[in-house]
């Protein structure tokens, strides 16, 4: 069996399926260093490594929802708003963007 992780970034957001005996860690490249990663491990090797990560979730234990609206012009920045809540619970409705 997998399991999907949604990953995001600053700049994108994604889906990955790892195994269900994976083990994720999350932290710093190295210590005192601004540059997070998310590593993968079955056992004690690594299976797989991603770097620039803001935030991940586990899709089978929480619920994500993202919203986007574009402000004005096209041009003009986008306002996301992400929010999480564990699987079968609500996520209110209400965007105050």
């Amino acid at each position: 069996m997998t399991r999907k992780i949604k990953l995001v970034t600053d700049e994108d957001t994604c889906e990955i399926e790892i195994p269900d005996e994976a083990k994720l860690t999350f932290g710093p490249l190295v210590p005192k260093h601004h540059l997070n990663v998310l590593r993968v491990y079955i056992g004690k090797e690594i299976i797989a490594t991603f770097k620039n990560i803001e935030s991940f979730y586990d899709m089978s234990k929480v619920r994500y929802v993202e919203r986007v609206r574009r402000i004005k012009e096209p041009t003009e920045e986008l306002q996301v708003e992400r929010r999480i809540a564990p699987v079968g619970e609500a996520i209110e409705e209400e965007v105050n963007l």
